[in-house]
């Protein structure tokens, strides 16, 4: 794996890296885990850490469309007092 900014090919894994990934037209910030060049700090995705990215971006994308749900439907009812 070589870094896409400095070339550099040492990196070192972490096990939380936010990592801005679109889902379904939504721009989410994932926690995933994810490798870093120690470099210059570039955070990248392994083949094997794939998996978890799209299922990390999955439950993002879930827990977003609950919060909306939430709001929407406290804000009905406050609109007509319920």
């Amino acid at each position: 794996m070589i870094c896409l900014r400095c070339n550099n090919k040492t990196f070192y894994t972490i096990p939380e890296a936010r990592i801005d990934q679109e889902y379904k037209g939504l721009c989410l910030t994932v926690i995933t885990p994810g490798v870093v060049c120690k470099n210059c700090g570039f955070i990248c995705i392994k083949n094997n850490q794939l998996d978890s990215l799209v299922k990390n971006a999955k439950k993002t994308y879930q827990n977003f469309l609950k919060k909306k749900n939430k709001e929407f439907v406290l804000s009905h009812k406050n609109i007509y007092n319920m």
